[in-house]
């Protein structure tokens, strides 16, 4: 009998160890995964925030593609950021003349998606949306390209960075 109850005590025991080590790593890597997106998030935002700065000040986009010779661009990510700099060049000068997106079968317009993994034509610029994710797609598109490859981020630091 009391060999029974050391069992059953000791099995209740490893239950309760094993379900903790499980549950912690779970919840772990839920923590890990939310840190992420709210990072994401933050680098969305300070840009958003800065091209509002911009605005205030009278800087446009445009301008700034003007400024530095680029006349021709791609934008690579059509999220939030992306949606928005295609809509920011609509009425200007600026030619978007393809985006890299994972969404192929998106549609913006007249202006065609391609994704990383096809071959991109050369332009004076790729604008890169996804700022959390930067370094690591601007050395996939080194490998893809010989053209300028920018953060959207870049854009609106300096332009911020003047106030």
């Amino acid at each position: 009998m009391v060999r029974v109850i050391i069992i059953a005590v000791f099995s209740m025991a490893a239950g309760i160890l094993i379900g903790g080590v499980v549950v912690g790593d779970i919840l772990g890597a839920k923590m890990v995964y939310y840190k992420q997106l709210a990072d994401k998030h933050l680098y969305i935002m300070d840009v958003f925030k800065n091209w509002l700065m911009a605005i205030e000040k009278g800087e446009t986009i445009e301008g700034y593609f003007k400024r530095h010779g680029f006349n021709v661009i791609a934008i690579y990510g059509m999220g939030y950021l992306g949606e928005r700099l295609l809509k920011a060049l609509e009425k200007t000068t600026i030619e978007v003349k393809y985006l890299i997106d994972q969404q192929q079968g998106s549609v913006y317009g007249k202006v065609p998606v391609y994704s990383i993994n096809d071959s991109l034509e050369v332009v004076d610029v790729i604008v890169v949306t996804p700022v959390y994710q930067f370094y690591a797609i601007r050395r996939q598109l080194r490998e893809k390209t010989s053209s300028n490859i920018i953060s959207i981020q870049e854009i609106f630091r300096i332009n911020a960075e003047k106030s």
